[in-house]
């Protein structure tokens, strides 16, 4: 099994970057736990040379390299989720139902306002929650917009 590597780092913006696109001689931090972060980066390739990463300067116990990418991800998506809608680019997506046995597809964003990560919703707190226009979530049917 292939080990998971820390691949991305927050500079010291608090912007993500990738280990493939960081520089050598900059602070990064970890997103997780916020400690210094260095950068592994040899530029050999070939078998057996370990692809682009960071690794915690002292050894964080808490904070694994698996949190450190989910929390990445989620941080990714919400960024391209608000790029597309401050732009009003739809955003694709297509699914077999389960009741119907159909493939549909539409729009995400069709009637997205806005996202939140990590919102609470009282009865739970997603990853990731989208709004409406009214500030409601997705999550529950409130009726303002809908009808």
């Amino acid at each position: 099994m292939t080990q998971i590597l820390y691949t991305v780092a927050n500079d010291q913006h608090g912007n993500l970057i990738k280990a493939k696109d960081a520089i050598k001689g900059i602070d990064f931090y970890c997103p997780i736990c916020k400690t210094v972060l260095i950068l592994r980066k040899s530029g050999k390739t070939g078998k057996g040379t370990k692809r682009p990463h960071f690794a915690h300067r002292t050894l964080s116990p808490n904070c694994t390299p698996e949190s450190a990418l989910h929390f990445s991800f989620k941080n990714l998506l919400t960024q391209k989720i608000e790029r597309h809608i401050s732009t009003k680019t739809p955003l694709h997506i297509s699914w077999i139902c389960e009741f119907c046995g159909i493939d549909h597809s539409g729009d995400l964003l069709k009637k997205v306002q806005a996202v939140k990560m990590e919102h609470n919703l009282i009865v739970c707190q997603p990853d990731l929650a989208l709004f409406d226009n009214c500030n409601n979530d997705f999550c529950s049917y409130r009726g303002c917009c809908y009808s």
